[in-house]
């Protein structure tokens, strides 16, 4: 709560047209060689003007998703619906997708 506050404050008379905001996850798996595999997952959005909503943590109540119009924040939006467009949520799809391609289909 007090980071949020501080964000909204420094913030301040800022415009919604500069107030663009990315949240950004990076997976790494290290095979047993060392080999490497990186995923990382993005969601785009903005911040808002007051905090929103009860579900999440963190920055969620402030930030709203390009992906719901900018109408939602992360904390109005059950958890089946924040997975499915989250940073973490797109880091680990394409994290699957990478140990699938890398070792078959059973990965």
């Amino acid at each position: 709560a007090a980071n949020n506050a501080k964000l909204l404050a420094a913030l301040g008379n800022v415009p919604d047209a500069e107030r663009a905001a990315r949240f950004a996850s990076t997976l790494v798996f290290v095979d047993e060689d060392g080999s490497e595999i990186v995923a990382e997952g993005t969601v785009e959005g903005r911040i808002g003007h007051e905090g929103r909503g009860s579900e999440g943590f963190g920055y969620d109540p402030l930030f709203l998703p390009d992906v719901f119009g900018g109408a939602r924040t992360l904390a109005e939006v059950d958890r089946d619906e924040k997975n499915a467009v989250s940073h973490r949520g797109n880091a680990l799809r394409q994290l699957r997708a990478k140990l699938q391609e890398a070792g078959g289909a059973n990965a």
